[in-house]
């Protein structure tokens, strides 16, 4: 081989290499730089959700004041007289026709026995560590639960006192259907709710997914931010888990965003800058 040939080789052979390494590091900045958006994109969402979960806590708790205030509500709990109890509770408390504020209403005793229940019954899973909780320290405690059918609840356990003496607890529970309106309008994304099984059990403007889901559904335990396609629009989907009072995952929070421009967008930019080095 003539050493012109032998120089050409390697040249050729120089020239591969070096793009190899640049394409090698171009591949490696994009990858860095998707998680770093994608943490960027978990981060804010999160912020947002306990914001506008602590909102609805905080809703929730607002003018519910029968307990402190209603001498025979408080006498008949102490008495332990369920049909005083009922009495009571739906003329002063179960407001649940008129505001909305929460969809069930319980009363227990100081020793977790049940003494009252709304029509709207929910068997919530956790409920003893709240009620522990609230009759241990005698102030209001919230937190979000599960029910037995996978959907998540806003929970507010809230103390009944007569000269100090702790008589029992009432447990107020609401969905998170307007905390995840809230937090459609706010973000401008689709947002859902799954269960542990990967089930969707709330839904606000969340779009129909051409597969990929379960990826991002399973293991419950986790979250990330994955690119799932519609028939005519790509979306950036995060998924985190939705913790409950024992910080137990009871489901996931989803939010899909339709960067369909900007991920298109993105995707002619990493191919011009392949081709440039190449």
């Amino acid at each position: 081989m003539s050493l012109k040939s032998r120089i050409t080789l390697l040249s050729i052979a120089t020239t591969l290499a070096v793009a190899g390494i640049l394409v090698a590091v171009a591949l490696v900045t994009q990858a860095r730089m998707n998680h770093r958006v994608a943490d960027a994109v978990l981060t804010g969402n999160a912020l947002i959700w306990h914001q506008l979960v602590q909102d609805e806590h905080e809703n929730i708790s607002k003018e519910i004041e029968a307990f402190k205030n209603e001498f025979e509500l408080r006498t008949a709990i102490k008495k332990k007289d369920l049909e005083k109890v009922r009495e009571y509770a739906d003329r002063y408390v179960n407001l649940t026709g008129d505001s909305g504020r929460y969809d069930a209403l319980q009363v227990f005793d100081a020793e977790k026995a049940a003494l009252y229940s709304s029509e709207t019954a929910l068997d919530l899973q956790g409920l003893s560590t709240l009620l522990d909780s609230a009759l241990s320290s005698g102030e209001p405690v919230n937190g979000l639960l599960a029910a037995q059918d996978g959907r998540v609840y806003a929970v507010v356990a809230f103390p009944a006192k007569s000269r100090r003496k702790l008589l029992g607890v009432a447990l107020y529970a609401k969905g998170l259907d307007t905390v995840l309106q809230r937090l459609a309008d706010r973000s401008g994304s689709g947002v859902a709710i799954s269960d542990v099984a990967g089930d969707l059990t709330a839904n606000v403007g969340f779009p129909e997914l051409d597969g990929g889901l379960e990826r991002i559904l399973t293991p419950s335990d986790s979250g990330g931010v994955d690119h799932l396609n519609t028939a005519e629009n790509r979306f950036v989907v995060s998924s985190q888990p939705i913790l409950d009072v024992q910080s137990n995952a009871v489901g996931k929070l989803l939010v899909a965003r339709d960067d369909t421009e900007q991920l298109s967008e993105l995707e002619r930019l990493r191919w011009m800058a392949l081709a440039m080095v190449l």
